[in-house]
């Protein structure tokens, strides 16, 4: 089951308005996840409100604001599971090669797997 860092709001604007294709890997990852039998994959960031005074960590071409991107925990996970979850976005990317990802913060507290669904519209 895909749990949400920030509760029942962040769901619901996942569900309103995320775009379709990243509503789609993030099941996809929930479903490989359960296969492992791994505690629930938890999104800490998905689509957020644009300010106009960024916060650290927000980057201004972000993909967040127009529900097309997602951060995925990775911190306490082994590296299997990170490489299984690589595997298979990548397995995805070769259906829908505008699936895009990067493990940001490698071995740092804030290390996650940022998705993100690049239609190549202006953000």
């Amino acid at each position: 089951m895909l749990q949400f860092k920030d509760g029942q709001q962040q769901e619901e604007a996942f569900y309103t308005y995320g775009h379709p294709k990243i509503k789609l890997v993030a099941h996809a990852l929930d479903i490989a996840n359960r296969v492992l039998g791994e505690e629930d994959v938890v999104i800490t960031s998905a689509v957020r409100p644009p300010h106009p005074t960024l916060p650290d960590g927000t980057h201004k071409k972000s993909f967040h604001p127009k529900g097309q991107a997602i951060d995925v925990r990775t911190k306490n996970r082994t590296r299997q599971w990170i490489q299984h979850m690589i595997y298979q976005l990548e397995t995805l990317k070769t259906y829908d090669p505008k699936i895009q990802w990067v493990l940001e913060g490698r071995g740092k507290e804030n290390e996650h797997l940022h998705i993100e669904y690049d239609t190549g519209d202006p953000v």
